[in-house]
């Protein structure tokens, strides 16, 4: 079951652009934040940041790194009847809309 097959009539699917772009700092800050980055405690803090510096150095450009992404937005009428004879497993609508919003879709 695709998104498209639990509309009444084709779909709409529409694409734009989100880009990130940091400066070093920032950059610095949305690495710090991933959950997957050392604690300011962990013994291994040191070598993430350094290796956060080496990305930056090597990727950025003109002082600034770019992170590409787009948004898709998919619109038209839901066919509810479609909707709730979904198969097991596929999520609620809500939960759809908030996979099919996010960037790097």
């Amino acid at each position: 079951m695709t998104i498209q097959s639990v509309f009444r009539d084709d779909c709409e699917v529409v694409r734009f652009p989100n880009d990130a772009v940091y400066d070093r700092e920032r950059f610095f800050e949305r690495m710090d934040s991933s959950s997957y980055a050392p604690k300011a405690s962990d013994s291994s803090r040191d070598d993430f940041r350094k290796a956060v510096d080496e990305l930056f150095d090597r990727f950025g450009i003109d002082g600034k790194i770019v992170f590409p992404s787009y948004n898709v937005a998919f619109i038209g009428k839901c066919d509810v009847i479609k909707w709730q004879k979904r198969p097991v497993g596929v999520p609620a609508i809500k939960q759809v809309r908030q996979s099919f919003y996010t960037p790097n879709y």
